[in-house]
C-alpha cells in the first residue's frame, strides 16, 4: 500500500474517533448540568417550602401565645402575676400622681388639678374642689414643681382593693424674682381599687 494513503487513512480515523470522543463528552455534560439543574430547583422548591413551614409555625406559636395567656387565669399561679401586676400599677399611678398633682404654677390655672381628675376618686375630687380658688391676675408669680424620686409601699396585699404608699420627693419652689428654694418632701396617698382600676383617695404631704 502506498505509504502516503495510509498516513492519510491513520488520520482520518484518528480524527474520526476524536469527534466520537468529543460528542460522547458533550452529551454527558449535557446530562450532568441537566440534572445539577433539577436537583438545584428541587433544593429551591424544598427551601421554599421549608420557609413557608417556617412561617406556619411562627403564626401557630403566636396563636398558641395568645391562647395560653387567654386562658392564664385558669393557671393557679395567676394571682401571683396579678398581685404583682397590681403593684406595678400602684408604684407607677403614685409616682406620676405625685409628680403631676404636686407640681402647681398661678399662670396655668389649676392645670395640674384638671390632669389629675381622671385618677381620683369621687371623694378624692370633691375634697380637691375645694382647693380651686379664682386667681388673682396681678399676684406675684408663685410656682412648685415636683420630682418624684423614690417609693414605699406601707400597706399592701395579694388581692388587697386598697393601698398606702409613700412617695419621697425633690420640689423647687419659685417666687417673683427670688431665687429657686429645692427641698426634699414625702407624699403618702392613699389608694382604692374601683372596678377593676386604680385611684387616689386621699394625698398628703407630710
Amino acid at each position: 500500500m502506498n505509504r502516503k494513503l495510509l498516513i492519510a487513512i491513520v488520520g482520518s480515523a484518528a480524527t474520526l474517533l476524536l469527534i466520537v470522543i468529543g460528542v460522547a463528552i458533550w452529551a454527558t455534560m449535557s446530562n450532568v448540568a441537566t440534572k445539577d439543574g433539577e436537583q438545584t430547583n428541587e433544593v429551591n422548591a424544598n427551601q421554599g417550602v421549608t420557609t413557608k413551614n417556617t412561617n406556619s409555625t411562627s403564626t401557630s406559636s403566636g396563636n398558641e401565645g395568645v391562647d395560653i395567656n387567654s386562658s392564664g387565669s385558669t393557671l393557679s399561679g395567676n394571682s401571683l402575676a396579678e398581685a404583682s401586676t397590681d403593684e406595678e400599677s400602684i408604684i407607677r399611678l403614685a409616682k406620676s400622681f405625685t409628680q403631676r398633682f404636686g407640681s402647681f404654677s398661678n399662670d396655668t390655672d389649676y392645670e395640674n388639678i384638671e390632669l389629675s381628675r381622671p385618677f381620683m376618686t369621687e371623694d378624692m375630687i370633691n375634697r380637691t374642689n375645694a382647693l380651686i380658688i379664682p386667681q388673682d391676675d396681678n399676684a406675684e408669680f408663685y410656682s412648685i414643681s415636683t420630682q418624684s424620686i423614690d417609693v414605699d409601699i406601707v400597706d399592701f396585699g395579694e388581692g388587697a382593693t386598697g393601698a398606702t404608699i409613700e412617695v419621697g420627693t425633690r420640689r423647687t419652689e419659685r417666687k417673683g424674682l427670688d431665687n429657686p428654694v429645692k427641698f426634699s418632701q414625702t407624699a403618702r396617698l392613699e389608694l382604692k381599687k374601683i372596678s377593676n382600676q386604680w385611684k387616689v383617695d386621699k394625698f398628703t404631704w407630710k
